[in-house]
């Protein structure tokens, strides 16, 4: 997996965070489908789960990750 450095991984993960954030009010649905959002810059994996899950994960400032992928 290739990494970038910490300065840009946040940069990152805060433009992941925002994109996931923007899907989740577009959607009425209970089941929605996320970027993952991993420390890799080449990944393109999506993460389905309830609006319930996510907005738990928001609240305790987590990482959407998909099986298997890292911080």
């Amino acid at each position: 997996m290739t990494t970038i450095n910490s300065e840009e991984t946040h940069a990152q993960r805060a433009q992941l965070r925002d994109v996931n954030e923007h899907f989740a009010r577009l959607t009425g649905d209970e089941i929605i489908t996320l970027l993952c959002e991993c420390a890799s810059v080449y990944c393109i994996e999506n993460v389905s789960m309830r609006r319930g899950e996510f907005l738990a994960i928001q609240s305790r400032d987590c990482l959407v990750l998909a099986p298997g992928h890292r911080i």
